[in-house]
This record gives structure tokens, C-alpha cells and sequence, in this order.
């Protein structure tokens, strides 16, 4: 049986370790490490760098819909082997890169490790100086430009 890693949760908990890991500190939600995975593979549909991370295929909110499925799953393979922290917060759970984590990432060697981490500091210079309302009217706006330029 030949089966991808592509969107498998070994594929996401290895992206969500590598955004947590970026800013050690930081607790993030579910929702801020999908917009920030998206924001790092979709870079130039959003304005943050000259080309995609992972290629030109357009943006789509359905896309982003379905990255969110995928981010839950990376997240509970990284909680489960303990490469994550969840923390419950009043607004709800918030995860943190654990030191096995940090391990993990500074284990990691590769290309694709390298420009992700790239295109993540871009991402982060956005995510991190603005409110989540804001990062999600921008990526709500994108995809309704999109929309709108596809039926000219």
C-alpha cells in the first residue's frame, strides 16, 4: 500500500511544531496556527512573498476549510506524543510547543523544513501585528476577490 504523507497528520504536526516552535512563548489556537500554516504555504496569494511555498493552484476558501481539518488532526497525533501542550484557556484551548517538541524540530533537517521556515516569518510578522478578526477579514476579502475576478 503506497499512501502520502501529503495532509497527513505526520505532515501537520510536523508544520504546527514548526510554527509553535517559532515563537516558543506564544499559546496559540487552532485557529491562529491553521491561518498561519495557510498564510505560509498560500505567501504570495496574501501579498507576504513573491511565490507560494506550495505552488500556484489559486486561492480557495474551501481550501481553507479543509487545512482546518487537517491542522485538528496534526494537533491531536503532537498533544498525544506529547510534542504539544494543550492548555485550557476562557477562550478555549491554546497549545504550546513542549521542550520534546523543540526536539523534535531542531531534529529536523531538510529543504522543505528551510522554506517553510521562511515563508512562516512572513506570515508571523502579519499574524503577530494584527487581531484574529483582521487576519480573518483578510483571508475571508482574499478569497472573495478571487471569486469575483474568476467571474470577469
Amino acid at each position: 500500500m503506497n499512501q502520502s504523507v501529503l495532509n497527513s497528520p505526520l505532515e501537520m504536526v510536523t508544520r504546527v511544531a514548526l510554527i509553535l516552535n517559532a515563537r516558543p512563548g506564544l499559546h496559540r489556537s487552532e485557529d491562529a496556527i491553521a491561518m498561519l500554516d495557510y498564510l505560509t504555504t498560500q505567501a504570495a496569494d496574501f501579498g507576504l512573498s513573491y511565490s507560494n511555498l506550495h505552488g500556484d493552484a489559486g486561492f480557495e476558501l474551501a481550501e481553507f476549510a479543509a487545512r482546518l481539518k487537517h491542522i485538528h488532526a496534526g494537533i491531536k497525533m503532537g498533544v498525544l506524543a506529547r510534542i504539544i501542550a494543550a492548555q485550557t484557556t476562557p477562550t478555549g484551548l491554546r497549545y504550546q510547543i513542549t521542550d520534546k517538541g523543540n526536539e523534535y524540530c531542531d531534529a529536523l533537517s531538510s529543504q522543505y523544513k528551510n522554506e517553510y521556515l521562511y515563508y512562516l516569518g512572513s506570515a508571523l510578522a502579519f499574524v503577530d501585528s494584527h487581531q484574529a478578526v483582521e487576519i480573518t477579514d483578510f483571508i475571508e476579502q482574499k478569497g472573495v476577490l478571487v471569486v469575483r475576478e474568476d467571474e470577469q
